[in-house]
């Protein structure tokens, strides 16, 4: 006895061995990449880097769940600049002296980055930001790598804006004395005076600050056409100058850059501001902004970052998590390019990151990622435009006009005629396009007649249009999921289907259309996840004729808001579908491409893309899975349980034990041919990974039962003397054990299959999961290893 637990002791001990061996041989085997985090986690600007810590936290965590990642180690060190020069470059020297980390990505004012970025520089770190736009400092750094435009486009487009869009050519223009203002004021200022644009400027300092804004406030009231105030500052500068001059009757309108389009800037004018804390939007309401990205106008992939967003961290997301997420992203695309197989120093990895971000050089070269498809010019800044939004009870919407980047156009007299129209700007080599917006709401009444077999559907649902007075074709929409031809023309007529017309009438120079639409759709429903299946059903329409350059169909927030804060879900008005849930609904905007020559001999060799604005709004339908199991797996519950009972019958009963499990698999097959015949796929279900299961307990079962029967047979035959009833016994027990293990075993490993790629839907549920059921086998280990240490205590 003492040999034996003697034994089992070594055996155990042989096993935390192997698993400890295996772990180090995979942490050897795994490529490590280190990432310096730079940016203001302490101070005034304390939200920007809890934004960007969380953007870059759940990139990494998708990129995990996602198994992208496979064998690379990503380890992220965070540093505290505050924001301050001082310390930044302090950071920077301290990062340098490790000589570990493979990439910085960093979020600092322009005057920091440009400073820290020379140490950097020096020792050959290459660096990513989704805040710097400082296009020197970008243009003079050849490892500076920046996933939002600079400052140079920036300038430009605002100068633009205001002049094409706004129709502003009287402009006031208050900048800051320091990096980012001056070198946004010179962009904007030689623009501005190339379109005949009358610029009156002044500058501010801290110094000098209250001396100037009364200067200010004195000259803005006593002109007689004030014309816009563009304000080339930070956010703090910035909010409290407006909290100076900005009330509301001003005859005036504010714009302010890309600092103004964060919560941050919010947060300090509501510092700033009594009114502005006790009437959200006192100050800042109609105030336009630059933003390198916008949720609204996002595609699919950003509405779902919004909701995974929101789910791991209770709050809505600005600009930033976004484009740090990308910033990432670019990080892990990166890293998956360097070979495992190589060697390299540190020196030779830093070469190789620079070298793959530059080969993101063109749109079919690009990572798609949450802001777009990134992909880089040749002073490492991504191409993509800037974005214009109005402020509207603190939040910010897009505005009804925005410039995006144009395909490209053959035609020298049609670019010449949209440029003298003021439809098409160059900007540093960019040909960008003026694109009207269309604010879209639905809000849905009645969810019916759905046939998962025909992949049908019956919606009924109110639709709302808001744009400009002038731009009538509009709402001139085809319907692309519907059983039949389904349109709305811009003079709301009908097209086959039901339509009525609610609602037509302008005001402010903004046209509101609103339609009560009621017909069949169809879907593609996906069962991969059954009975724990989620679906989509939806709505999708485009524009029947206007491609995406010349119109943008983008979530009416404010209107989709104010209807969902009546209600709890969307199925206010609707009995809700038996056997379902309904939670909520996500609205996007996504582009459709269509590939064709048009018959046109010059683009025989190389198709035309037609690519077209979508708008896209989804049910978010949930299977009542415990009332599903209740009904349809009971009896499969049962047999299981049975199962395991058979184990405790004698062997003796060998027929009644192989009748039970028989029993059982007939039972599970019979549920099987059910299940595939009620659904067709080519794709396995998550029910029949359980009937696999099952399968495994059934034959498992079957068999022990037939060899203990065997064993029991052959112990009947042999002479007296040879029996040794208690040794045979024993052999027994030890064959039931293995039973009586194996098929909790299996249930737990089925169980924990299925709940972590079919359950737990979430990054964070699924990174939940992992960390418990860590634990609890760390638990294990030490129980087991106290309860062997203490038998063979006991022994010895």
């Amino acid at each position: 006895m003492k040999y034996l637990y003697k034994t089992k002791s070594f055996y155990f001990f042989l096993f935390i061995l192997c698993i400890a061996i295996l772990s180090i041989c995979y942490f050897l085997n795994s490529k490590v990449f280190r990432v310096a985090v730079v940016g203001p986690m302490t101070g005034n600007y304390a939200l920007n880097g809890e934004s960007m810590k969380k953007g870059i936290f759940l990139c990494l965590n998708n990129a995990r769940a996602l198994k992208d990642l496979k064998d690379i180690k990503v380890k992220v060190d965070i540093f505290d600049d505050k924001n301050q020069q001082k310390t930044s470059e302090k950071i920077a020297r301290d990062i340098v002296n490790m000589n570990k980390h493979d990439l910085v990505i960093t979020h600092s004012l322009n005057s920091i980055s440009k400073l820290s970025g020379e140490i950097y520089k020096k020792y050959q770190i290459p660096i990513i930001s989704a805040s710097t736009t400082d296009s020197t400092a970008l243009k003079s750094n050849d490892l500076f790598f920046s996933v939002i435009p600079g400052n140079d486009i920036q300038g430009s487009f605002i100068a633009y804006y205001i002049s094409n869009i706004l129709k502003y050519q009287k402009v006031n223009l208050i900048y800051e004395s320091n990096d980012y203002g001056i070198e946004l004021f010179k962009n904007f200022y030689e623009t501005a005076l190339s379109l005949k644009m009358s610029v009156h400027k002044w500058i501010i300092s801290s110094n000098t600050f209250d001396e100037t804004i009364n200067d200010i406030i004195y000259d803005l009231q006593s002109m007689d056409d004030p014309g816009i105030v563009f304000m080339a500052t930070y956010a703090d500068t910035g909010a409290k100058i407006i909290s100076s001059i900005k009330y509301p009757g001003a005859r005036f309108l504010i714009m302010g850059s890309d600092t103004f389009a964060t919560d941050e800037f919010i947060r300090l004018l509501q510092q700033e501001s009594l009114q502005e804390r006790a009437s959200p939007g006192y100050h800042s309401n109609g105030i336009y902004a630059t933003s390198p990205f916008l949720f609204d106008i996002g595609n699919q992939q950003a509405q779902i970052f919004q909701k995974e967003y929101i789910d791991l961290y209770q709050e809505k997301p600005d600009w930033i998590a976004p484009s740090y997420y990308d910033s990432m992203l670019l990080a892990v695309n990166a890293f998956k390019k360097i070979s495992l197989n190589e060697n390299l120093a540190i020196k030779e990895r830093r070469q190789k990151v620079k070298d793959i971000f530059l080969s993101f050089n063109s749109y079919e070269k690009s990572i798609n990622g949450v802001t777009g498809n990134i992909y880089m010019n040749n002073n490492g800044v991504v191409v993509q435009p800037y974005y214009v939004g109005v402020y509207y009870d603190q939040k910010l919407v897009s505005a009804f006009d925005q410039y995006q980047m144009t395909p490209e156009i053959s035609s020298v007299n049609e670019k010449l005629k949209k440029i003298l129209k003021g439809d098409m700007v160059l900007m540093h080599d960019r040909f960008m396009v003026k694109t009207p917006v269309v604010y879209t709401g639905i809000d849905i009444n009645e969810f019916s007649d759905i046939n998962f077999t025909k992949k049908t559907y019956t919606m009924d649902f109110y639709l709302w249009f808001r744009f400009k007075k002038d731009f009538q074709e509009a709402v001139d929409i085809a319907f692309l999921n519907t059983s039949s031809p389904l349109f709305i023309n811009s003079y709301g007529g009908k097209g086959k289907g039901i339509v009525t017309v609610l609602l037509d009438k302008t005001e402010n120079n903004v046209a509101i259309k609103a339609y009560h639409v009621k017909a069949e759709f169809k879907s593609d429903f996906n069962f991969r996840s059954f009975p724990f299946d989620t679906h989509k059903p939806g709505i999708k329409f485009r524009h029947r004729s206007l491609t995406k350059d010349k119109i943008i169909f983008i979530p009416d927030r404010r209107g989709i808001e104010q209807v969902q804060t009546s209600h709890d879900d969307i199925s206010h008005n609707k009995e809700p579908i038996e056997g379902w849930d309904m939670s909520k609904t996500i609205y996007y905007q996504k582009i459709i491409a269509n590939t064709s020559t048009l018959g046109d001999p010059a683009s025989f060799n190389q198709r035309n893309s037609l690519q077209y604005s979508s708008f896209n709004a989804e049910v978010e339908i949930n299977r009542k899975v415990l009332n599903y199991l209740v009904k349809n797996f009971a009896l499969i519950f049962v047999l299981i349980i049975v199962t395991y009972i058979t184990y405790l019958i004698p062997i003796t009963q060998f027929s009644i034990r192989i009748s039970i499990s028989m029993s059982a698999l007939l039972a599970t097959a019979f549920s099987h041919i059910r299940l595939t015949n009620s659904i067709s796929a080519s794709y396995l279900l998550a029910a029949e990974y359980a009937f696999f299961g099952v399968y495994a307990i059934a034959t498992l079962s079957i068999f022990i039962s037939v060899i203990l029967y065997k064993k029991f047979e052959i112990y009947e035959f042999l002479k007296p003397e040879k029996k040794d009833h208690h040794l045979t016994s024993k052999k027994i027990k030890r064959i039931s054990m293995i039973g009586l293990v194996l098929q909790p075993l299996i249930v737990l490993l089925v169980c924990y299959f299925l709940s972590f790629n079919f359950v737990f839907t979430s990054i964070s549920e699924k990174v939940m999961m992992i960390k418990i059921t860590a634990l609890v086998l760390i638990i294990f280990c030490i129980i087991a290893f106290i309860y062997l240490r203490r038998k063979s205590s006991i022994i010895m």
